[in-house]
C-alpha cells in the first residue's frame, strides 16, 4: 500500500498514514491541495495566447477554472495644440470600438479553451496591466498564473521591468512563463527543480507536491555545489564544511523520498559547477523548470534581473517561478531562484 508521510508537533516526529485515509483533526476527510483557479492574462496578441494550450493542460489535470483576463489600458494620446479636442460622441464611439474589439478577442480565446474541455471565466478590466492584475490576484487568490515570457525587447524594457517581473516580484501567485515562440502540444511531465539548501529555494517544493501526477510525473533535483549557497547544506553546527557531497546527497535524498510518496519518479544530480552553467545542462530533456523567485529589494533588482536574463535565455522550456521569502543577510548564500 502506498503511504504518505505527515509531520506533527515541534519535535519533527513523523507518522505514516495510508494513502486515501487522510483526515483532519475533526475526523473529516482531508481534501488534497490542488490548483482551483488559474489566472491567464491576454492582450489579444498571438504571443499572449500561445499559453492557452499549457494553461488548459494544467486546468484539466487539476480540475481548475481558468480566469481569462484582458486589461484595457487608459486611452491617452498627445495633444499638440491647446485648442485641439475630440467631440464627446466621437470619444465614446472610439472607446466603444476598442472595448468591442477586446471583448471579441476575449471571446475567441474563451472558445478555444472551452473546446479543449476547460471551464473558463472571461473577465474584462480597465486600468494599467501590472497594477490591475496584481489587484485582481490579491482579491481572487488564484493558485497559478500562466503567461508568455517576454523576448529580447531592448535594454530600457529590461531595465524598467516587464509584466512578468512585476507579477513575480510583487505578487503571491506562482507564475508559469512560456518561452517566446513556443508552439505545438505542451508537455509538463518532467521538471527540473534546483535547490541549494535555503528556505527560499525550498519554497518551490509545495508546488511540486500539488502538481504531482497532475500533470507532473518525473522530477530531477539539482544542487550546484559550485555556489556558496549549495555548499552551505554541508555546514556543521560548528560552522565547518564536512563531506560536502555526502551531505548534499543526503539532503536531496530526503526530499526525493517525500516526492516519491506523491507518486513521482525522482533523480538526483550533483554538479560541481555554478548554477548559470549547471542549470542549463541539467535542464536537457526536461519539460520545465520549477524554482523559487525570492523577493528582491529595489537596489538589487537590476543586478538580479541581469542574472535572470543570462540564464533564462539559455532555456527553451517553460519556467514555473514560485514567490519565495525576502532575500537578506539571513540567507545562507544566494538562492537558486536568483539564477532565474
Amino acid at each position: 500500500m502506498a503511504h504518505n508521510v505527515a509531520q506533527w508537533g515541534r519535535t519533527g516526529g513523523k507518522r505514516v498514514i495510508p494513502a486515501g485515509e487522510e483526515t483532519t483533526q475533526f475526523g473529516q476527510p482531508h481534501e488534497e491541495p490542488r490548483v482551483r483557479r488559474i489566472l491567464v492574462p491576454v492582450d489579444g496578441s498571438a504571443r499572449s495566447e500561445q499559453v492557452l494550450p499549457a494553461a488548459a493542460l494544467v486546468a484539466k489535470a487539476q480540475l481548475a477554472t481558468i480566469m481569462l483576463v484582458r486589461v484595457l489600458e487608459p486611452l491617452i494620446w498627445p495633444i499638440w495644440q491647446e485648442a485641439w479636442c475630440v467631440p464627446p460622441q466621437q470619444y465614446d464611439d472610439l472607446l466603444g470600438g476598442i472595448r468591442g474589439y477586446a471583448a471579441a478577442g476575449l471571446a475567441r480565446a474563451e472558445a478555444r479553451l472551452r473546446a479543449a474541455g476547460v471551464t473558463v471565466t472571461p473577465i474584462l478590466l480597465d486600468g494599467l496591466p501590472a497594477t490591475t492584475l496584481l489587484d485582481f490576484e490579491a482579491s481572487h487568490t488564484p493558485e497559478l498564473c500562466v503567461l508568455a515570457a517576454p523576448g529580447n525587447d531592448g535594454f530600457l524594457r529590461r531595465l524598467l521591468g516587464t509584466l512578468d517581473d512585476r507579477l513575480v516580484s510583487s505578487g503571491a501567485t506562482p507564475v508559469l512563463l512560456l518561452p517566446p515562440h513556443s508552439c505545438g502540444e505542451p508537455h509538463l511531465a518532467r521538471a527540473l527543480v534546483p535547490l541549494d539548501g535555503s528556505s527560499d529555494a525550498e519554497s518551490a517544493l509545495p508546488v511540486v507536491h500539488i502538481l504531482a501526477q497532475k500533470p507532473l510525473a518525473h522530477v530531477r533535483l539539482l544542487m550546484a555545489l559550485g555556489d556558496s549557497a549549495g555548499r552551505s547544506i554541508a555546514e556543521s553546527a560548528q560552522g565547518r564544511y564536512v563531506g560536502t557531497t555526502s551531505y548534499a546527497t543526503a539532503y536531496l535524498e530526503a526530499i526525493a523520498a517525500q516526492l516519491m510518496c506523491r507518486g513521482l519518479t525522482v533523480e538526483i544530480v550533483l554538479s560541481a559547477e555554478r548554477s548559470p552553467v549547471a542549470i542549463p545542462r541539467a535542464a536537457a530533456g526536461m519539460d520545465l523548470v520549477i524554482a523559487s523567485a525570492p523577493r528582491r529589494s529595489a537596489l538589487r533588482g537590476l543586478r538580479c534581473r541581469r542574472s535572470a536574463d543570462r540564464v533564462a535565455r539559455r532555456l527553451p522550456i517553460p519556467r514555473l517561478l514560485v514567490p519565495g521569502g525576502q532575500s537578506g543577510a539571513s540567507d545562507r548564500g544566494r538562492s537558486a531562484g536568483d539564477s532565474f
